[in-house]
């Protein structure tokens, strides 16, 4: 198979997958649907440039159904890697940490910090009245702000339940297994949300038991290995 046979299958099934996400009906061409899609998809809002440029390629190589240009090899391998992320995004289980222990909100404090700094976590997941969640050093050190005046309290005796009234709830979201890298990298990247976590579950629930978890720090990861901006 020729380039130009290789770049128009590419065209053909993404034009195909833009037309399933479009919501309107009747005729939309290729720069319409990517205009349209690009507020809702990353890798098009992200690409919608070279996007644009392989719709003016797929002019050029063709005129009235001949072929008239060959793409080079470079162009082929680009657009293939970029159609494939954008109809199947890798799953964030891929990249995340898998089945994370949950701690009891019942264990005391200079447990939880041993455990923090043996595996060098800035947050744990605590099960807290039959919903799991975070539990972070930036609830630890609101609490101890929030204690800083008295001398009644001990770090020996206090337990994780009373880190987590100190806890912004909204500190993690919930996902489910089939939650894409490119959803993740939105959430954590919010700087309106704050999340410091996503915890995977198997429908998103936060009474279900984590199945993954994944931070900033695995963005960074996400980042770098699919070489995405």
């Amino acid at each position: 198979m020729d380039n130009a046979s290789k770049f128009l299958q590419i065209y053909k099934d993404l034009e195909s997958w833009m037309k399933e996400k479009v919501a309107k009906n009747g005729y939309i061409d290729f720069p319409g649907m990517i205009s349209e899609l690009r507020g809702t998809n990353r890798q098009i809002h992200t690409n919608y440039t070279f996007l644009k440029k392989m719709g003016d390629l797929r002019n050029v190589i063709t005129h009235e159904k001949t072929v008239i240009a060959q793409p080079c090899d470079e162009v082929i391998r680009e657009f293939r890697k970029l159609a494939e992320s954008i109809m199947m995004p890798p799953k964030l289980m891929q990249f995340c940490a898998k089945d994370p222990s949950a701690l009891s909100k019942d264990v005391l404090l200079p447990t939880v910090l041993h455990y923090m700094c043996e595996y060098d976590y800035s947050q744990v997941i605590v099960q807290d009245n039959g919903e799991y969640r975070l539990l972070s050093r930036e609830g630890i050190s609101k609490w101890i702000e929030a204690n800083i005046e008295t001398d009644i309290v001990s770090i020996k005796e206090t337990k994780v339940a009373e880190i987590l009234t100190h806890e912004d709830k909204v500190n993690c979201k919930y996902v489910d297994r089939s939650t894409d890298v490119f959803t993740f990298l939105d959430i954590i990247g919010d700087a309106k949300r704050r999340v410091q976590a996503i915890i995977v579950t198997e429908h998103g629930k936060a009474n279900e038991k984590p199945i993954g978890i994944a931070t900033a720090w695995d963005a960074g990861v996400i980042i770098k290995e699919m070489n995405i901006a």
